[in-house]
């Protein structure tokens, strides 16, 4: 029963008010001519609608409907030179990106709206000016502001469902195509889905067809159809085939077609491909070394109407084929690294798969897409299927192999679009009911037949309508599946049809139209290809030429044709040629391969092979039902390298017919017993009719064997490797035949085993192996040394090799070991004190050479517990033979604690052994020193005070040390003083001075031979710093730090004032005649070099002065005898003159201890006003500078005492600029 997809309509249209049933049907419908009920478009992964358009507007809108099961896919694109409006499905949500010029805006759907759930969902989305919204199902509104002042959407294109190669699509980065159901989509209210047909060069339309395809409903227990040659399912990437696994039940349609199964490809110009070809299954992987690995399965698939499993599975040294019961292996020569990158494509190929599969040889490339159905695909374990689909193009769902029932079809920019409804049939009126009678053609299996004006015949009155007969035109919309139609070019409409005279309708022409004039003269010609099927048609619309409307409008007809059986002959043919070689006196099967029947009327117990002629000279063939014996008897024996083998019958029965059946089952032996060279002959019957006769040469030779691989192994220490016919093999001189090679071991591995995969999945030794175990990787060699091996010693084994009685001489197959190698790079711990103390890498470690092991394959056994402390693991006490990791010890959960204090220092030892899964050590020690716990100290350290430039003792109440009696203390200085020095002194012998001691001890502090000195510097405090080491004298000096600490000696220094003042101003006192003016430090200065005395400090007095007075500066009648240099400072000095113009007087300076005289010289003139310090001002072109007491200044012998009191008047003001004041 065909399946049915939900029909597309609205409420309250004809198809609800008056229901009828519903066929799936293939419809080719021309632009225009959809029913204005249907809205639905289908997009199939790779579809797109492209509209060329200029528009510019400040105001857009956008409406649609989708359904959909797609987590992702492009729904809308509107672009310009940098503008776009972009709607996509991105993780089941819906994502609008805006960009007017002035940057992006991206608004999204709500989180709980998920959309890919096969409903129908209806966007509307608005912009005008700044302001973007969207809404969801009427229901959820998401708005937001445009950034920047660009308002104005400038587009030149407009796409839905996918970019069609747009150049721009990958830095905008749109999502893939869009794959499900759009309805109404309405950009500014233009309809872009109403109408699949293309308009000229505007418009373009690609994988788009009218109605929502059942396919989008269907689940992974769905079969899946593939309908013609073109037919492809695209699936994600199929990830890790390193380890992959392929897996679904096929079923081949009955024509013996070659065709893809499974094809993908990766980074690397390799690839993996599964196909039919003449009829059975082959496997071929390409590695990224372009080496091609093929396996071809012996099942026949083809004719027999059931379905067969196919497993692929894929592994890093091999891949495996399974058909049916029957498992085909072959070894890669590399290891498979495969990285796809495209899509796993199933069914059929791609135009970018077909080039890729045509230059890698791929046999079926060019036949197409496999023809039949699938189901059950797994990939991986899971299970997976059409809902996964990226990309399927004409493909059913359900297994329908004919076209009729749920095809699908591509459309491109010239051709209208195939469409799959689930649809009415049209509705006629009277008026219309008789305007074409169609009668039913018939023709011939593989035959010809003309289209006459009885098969079409047209109920129109051509007078009335004015119309000729080459002005009625019929349009085929949908070519035929099985055949296809020619048109007669020949003048002599009565001639036979040439194949350089016709046409094929459909192919290249456009216009796909023949007329009822040439339908009149037999001109147009249905041919069959011979497929066998027994029905075919093909859609056509009817228009006339002269512009005139036909009454009955445009419709669509479909023009039925039946299709005779026709019982052909069998077809005979020898795939692989016509010499059939085997091993002298022995006998091999007959295969497909080597005989093949092709008859598609037949079934296989219906086609009878005959042997004709006399080729009991040679042999003869036998059914595998009644075999004879045999056994192996040598004949002669050249060399070591080739020996000969004669395979002697005892008894056998022979036959000279059997069937297809009996061949493809491998019951059909040839069993060779007379002369070297004979000749078969075979024909082959279907009950009725003969094939053609093959000769079969047959040819028997001596079994010869080379030894062809003997590589021999690597293997780790401990480790296992399997030995392949990489490895080590036989080839003989007749590879088509099967013969058993055997190996014997005559002498085992020293350090290892060799053993065999057997079939409950236990490895166990063996002294022999077949080539066959090799070739399935059930060999392998084990190393079960556990010791340690100091020199690069190498194992092996010596076999012979045996086909049936006879054997060579003895082989020798090496076996490299890398050896386990153990290094204790470190085995010593210092410790003190009874707490636990973490056991680190820098104390013990161990590291493997020759074979890199993990930290947690590094264990330690025991061998001599610790005698003075524990070693402990996560706080649990390790006794001997517990074990601990390297890791252990890196993760700092091991530790050793010392069971009792110790008073001398001491060592424990513990003996340990390393060893790993596959090896062991020798004994070593791991050495624990334990330092003696420290006394209890105690420091008195109190400093000392020293007057400037002396010395004092460090006695015993100034600095010692208390350590116990039997400890000798020492002080280590570790900072010397920065103002002084340490010196020792000898009181018996003065004369033994060392100065500058960097140690001393405290028996020196109770001697008083350590003594401080300072350097007479001006500062007031020094220090040293020491550390306390402790000495003990019982087995030789071994030092101790007691006191780690660090400890500072600080001195307080008393300053001596030593210095006197000193003068630093002196120069002649200017003043007015009969004047006054205030004594500064400018014209009086004194400095006294004591660090703890301050210059403001120092104390003037004078005598009588001979031309003035000294008053103070606010009081005039004061006179001033003694004041400080603080005072002059201060301004509080006050010289008023009287008497002569010149004169000095004397005055006495004292710090408190020292006294100096100075003169002070005074001249008395004129009052005056005199500038200083003119110098020469620079400033740049066009600049400015400031002018500074540095650049113009005055001096005066009057009383001014603010600088405002002295104005500077311009006289002559700049030529070649400007002075500012700036206030």
């Amino acid at each position: 029963m065909a399946r049915r997809c939900p029909l597309v309509s609205t409420p309250g249209t004809a198809a609800e008010r008056h229901p009828q049933p519903q066929v799936g049907v293939k419809l080719h419908l021309p632009a225009g001519s959809v029913s204005a009920q249907v809205h639905a478009v289908s997009f199939y992964g790779d579809g797109y609608i492209h509209l060329r358009t200029t528009e510019a507007s400040v105001q857009t809108s956008l409406q649609l409907r989708f359904r959909t099961s797609s987590q992702a896919g492009l729904l809308f694109l509107a672009v310009g030179s940098r503008d776009f409006l972009l709607l996509e499905l991105i993780s089941g949500h819906l994502q609008v990106r805006l960009d007017l010029g002035s940057g992006q805006l991206s608004l999204r759907s709500e989180k709980g709206l998920h959309l890919g759930d096969l409903a129908w969902h209806t966007v509307e989305l608005s912009h005008h000016l700044h302001n973007v919204t969207m809404s969801v199902d009427g229901s959820s509104l998401s708005s937001l502001p445009m950034p920047g002042p660009d308002v104005e959407l400038s587009i030149q294109s407009v796409f839905v469902g996918g970019t069609a190669g747009l150049r721009q699509a990958h830095s905008l980065g749109v999502s893939s195509g869009f794959r499900g159901c759009l309805d109404r989509v309405l950009f500014n209210q233009h309809d872009l889905t109403s109408g699949l047909g293309p308009y000229s060069g505007s418009k373009s339309i690609h994988e788009v067809l009218p109605g929502c395809s059942s396919q989008f409903f269907a689940t992974e227990e769905d079969a899946v159809g593939f309908l013609s040659s073109k037919a492809f399912v695209a699936l994600q990437p199929w990830e890790g085939p390193q380890e992959g696994a392929f897996e679904c039940e096929m079923l081949p349609s009955a024509t013996a077609d070659d065709g893809v199964i499974l094809f993908t490809s990766d980074k690397h110009a390799g690839l993996v491909a599964m196909e039919i070809r003449d009829g059975h299954v082959v496997a071929t992987v390409v590695d990224e070394k372009g080496k091609k690995t093929e396996l071809r399965s012996l099942t026949y698939v083809h004719g027999n109407k059931s379905w067969h499993n196919v497993q692929l599975h894929l592994l890093a040294s091999s891949v495996q084929l399974k058909v049916g019961q029957e498992l085909v292996r072959a070894h890669l020569s590399a290891q498979l690294r495969f990285h796809p990158r495209g899509p796993l494509l199933l069914g059929g190929l791609d135009e970018e798969a077909r080039g890729e599969a045509s230059r890698a040889g791929l046999m079926s490339a060019a036949g197409g897409s496999f023809r039949g159905c699938l189901r059950g695909i797994r990939l991986n374990g899971r299970r997976t299927g059409l809902p996964h689909a990226a990309v399927t193009k004409e493909i059913g769902v359900g297994c329908r192999t004919s076209p009729v029932l749920d095809p699908q079809s591509t459309t491109d920019t010239t051709e209208a679009p195939e469409v799959e409804l689930p649809t009415t049939l049209p509705h006629r009126s009277k008026g219309n009911m008789n305007f074409l009678s169609l009668k039913t053609l018939e023709v011939a299996e593989g035959g010809r037949a003309p289209l006459e004006p009885r098969h079409i015949k047209v109920n129109l009155d051509f007078q009335k309508l004015d119309l000729h007969p080459s002005q009625l035109m019929f349009r085929v919309e949908g070519q035929p599946v099985s055949g296809e139609l020619r048109l007669d070019l020949s003048p002599d409409s009565g001639a036979p049809l040439a194949e350089e005279q016709t046409v094929v309708l459909g192919a290249e022409d456009l216009e796909r139209t023949f007329s009822m004039l040439d339908l009149w003269q037999g001109r147009v010609m249905y041919v069959h290809g011979g497929a066998e099927v027994l029905q075919d048609f093909f859609m056509f619309s009817v228009f006339s030429t002269n512009k005139k409307q036909l009454p009955v409008g445009n419709q669509l007809h479909r023009f039925d044709i039946n299709i005779s059986p026709v019982n052909d002959a069998p077809a005979l043919s020898l795939p692989e040629g016509n010499l059939f070689t085997l091993v002298d006196k022995s006998k091999r099967k007959l295969t497909p391969d080597v005989l093949r029947v092709s008859d598609p009327d037949s079934s296989p117990a219906e086609l009878i092979f005959s042997s004709l002629g006399n080729s009991s000279e040679g042999g003869h063939l036998e059914d595998q039902g009644s075999p004879g014996r045999f056994v192996l008897s040598p004949v002669a024996q050249t060399s070591n390298a080739h020996q000969w083998v004669r395979f002697l019958p005892l008894s056998s029965r022979a036959i000279h017919t059997f069937s297809l059946s009996d061949l493809e089952e491998g019951k059909i032996s040839f069993v060779h017993t007379g002369a070297s060279t004979s000749r078969l002959v075979f024909r082959a019957s279907d009950g009725s009719k003969l094939s053609n006769m093959v000769v079969l040469r047959v040819m028997a030779l001596p079994l010869e064997h080379k030894l062809v691989n003997n590589t021999g192994l690597e293997v780790d220490q401990g480790g296992a490797s399997i030995i392949t016919t990489s490895n080590l093999a036989v080839e003989v001189n007749v590879a088509e035949q099967a013969v058993e090679i055997q190996y014997e071991l005559t002498e085992l591995p020293r350090y290892g085993e060799i053993q065999r995969l057997h079939s409950g999945g236990d490895w166990r030794p063996t002294t022999y192996f077949s080539q066959k175990l090799l070739e399935k990787e059930r060999v392998r060699y084990l190393n079960t040394y556990r010791g340690l091996q100091t020199l690069d010693v190498t194992d092996g084994f010596k076999f012979k090799i045996s086909l049936g009685s006879l054997s060579t001489d003895e082989v020798v197959f090496l076996i490299v070991v890398r050896w386990i190698h153990f290094k204790v790079t470190r085995s010593r711990m210092e410790m003190s004190g009874t707490q636990p103390v973490t056991v680190s890498p820098e104390d013990l470690q161990v590291v493997s050479k020759g074979v890199k092991l993990n930290e947690a394959d590094l264990h330690f056994r025991i061998l001599t517990a610790p005698k003075k402390g524990k070693l402990l693991l996560l706080n649990r006490t390790l006794q001997k033979n517990s074990t601990f990791s390297q890791k252990n010890i890196t993760d700092g959960v091991m530790s050793y604690q010392l069971l009792h204090g110790v008073h001398e220092d001491t060592r424990d030892v513990v003996s340990f052994q390393v060893f790993s899964t596959h090896a062991n050590s020798s004994s070593h020690d791991f050495r624990i020193n334990i330092r003696a716990d420290s006394p209890a100290v105690t420091v008195i350290n109190r400093g000392l005070t020293v007057p400037e430039g002396g010395s004092k003792v460090i006695n015993k109440d100034l600095l010692f040390t208390h350590a116990g009696s039997q400890w000798e203390v020492q002080y280590s200085l570790t900072g010397r003083p920065r103002h002084g020095w340490i010196r020792r002194i000898n009181l018996s012998n003065s004369s033994s001075i060392n100065d500058n001691v960097a140690t001393f001890t405290n028996q020196d502090v109770l001697a008083e031979r350590i003594l401080y000195v300072h350097d007479d510097s001006e500062s007031k405090q020094d220090s040293f710093t020491f550390q306390v080491l402790l000495y003990k004298h019982k087995h030789g000096s071994r030092r101790e730090a007691a006191s780690p600490a660090t400890h500072t000696f600080n001195i307080a220094v008393l300053l001596v004032n030593d210095q006197r003042p000193v003068r630093v101003v002196d120069k002649v006192f200017h003043v007015a005649r009969d004047g006054q003016r205030l004594l500064a430090l400018d014209d009086l200065c004194y400095h006294d070099d004591d660090s703890d005395f301050e210059d403001s400090w120092l104390v003037y007095t004078r005598r009588g002065i001979p031309m003035g007075e000294l008053v103070l500066a606010n009081d005039t009648s004061h006179k001033l005898y003694e004041f400080t240099q603080q005072d002059l400072e201060q301004k509080k000095v006050l010289f008023v003159h009287r008497g002569v113009s010149f004169g000095r007087f004397v005055l006495f300076v004292s710090d408190g201890k020292h006294y100096v005289s100075a003169l002070l010289e005074v001249m008395a003139q004129d009052p005056y006003l005199r500038a200083e310090n003119n110098t020469v001002l620079k400033v740049q072109q066009g600049g400015f500078t400031t002018v500074t007491s540095a650049h113009l200044s005055v001096f005066t012998n009057l009383d001014v005492r603010d600088p405002q009191e002295v104005t500077f008047e311009v006289f002559i003001p700049p030529k070649h600029g400007t002075l500012c004041f700036n206030h």
